[in-house]
């Protein structure tokens, strides 16, 4: 069940392969971010120490993303 965080900017992932949701929670965490199921697919990733920039935000969720994904399973942040 989804759970969303306010105030918090949140990065929406979709992993090719759902069962690997378990593992992205996991490396997020070690992160200190938090990726959650949500109700209709994509995991929710929030930063524990945000940015002020949204856009940084995002770019340093990708960044972790790029390395997630060469080790594992496709994944892709919808544009």
């Amino acid at each position: 069940m989804g759970t969303r965080r306010t105030g918090a900017t949140s990065v929406r992932i979709t992993l090719s392969d759902p069962s690997y949701a378990s593992d992205l929670r996991a490396y997020f965490r070690r992160l200190d971010a938090i990726a959650v199921d949500n109700d209709d697919g994509p995991l929710e990733v929030y930063l524990l120490k945000p940015f002020s920039a949204p856009d940084d935000e995002r770019a340093l969720v990708r960044s972790y993303l790029r390395v997630w994904v060469s080790t594992r399973v496709p994944a892709e942040l919808p544009e």
